[in-house]
């Protein structure tokens, strides 16, 4: 089953914006020790079936979250503007990965969490953006 963080991660993948920041640097859950910045990290806050009259359907709804972190708080902002526009207002899109079909329908629509923050050494910093997700499996 196709989750809302594997179609995050392909179509940030598929970002050439955000690509020339991070590279393949975009990881799901935390950071790997020794992974260097800038780089992504994506969170599922919850995923749902899409219940109908008719009973569940094959639609799914989720909330995900992106925590763009870097080395300064300029690099970071401008990060996070590619990541809001590589997935803000996708629109019914179909999404694959290395060329295996995910969704034939995905719709993503910004939320209005936009948080920063800074490391307690000051050596990064971070902001986090939210996403509703909607597809069909």
């Amino acid at each position: 089953m196709t989750t809302s963080i594997q179609l995050a991660r392909a179509l940030l993948s598929q970002a050439a914006a955000v690509t020339s920041v991070v590279s393949d640097r975009i990881y799901i859950g935390q950071i790997p020790q020794g992974a260097s910045a800038p780089c992504l990290v994506l969170r599922s806050v919850w995923s749902e079936p899409e219940y109908q009259v008719a009973g569940v359907s094959p639609a799914r709804n989720s909330r995900v979250r992106v925590e763009c972190i870097g080395k300064s708080a300029s690099a970071v902002d401008l990060l996070a503007e590619f990541v809001g526009a590589a997935l803000r207002d996708v629109a019914h899109q179909s999404v694959s990965a290395d060329g295996d079909p995910l969704s034939d329908s995905v719709t993503i629509w910004q939320l209005g969490t936009h948080e920063s923050d800074v490391g307690d050494d000051r050596t990064y910093h971070r902001v986090t953006l939210e996403f509703r997700m909607r597809w069909l499996q």
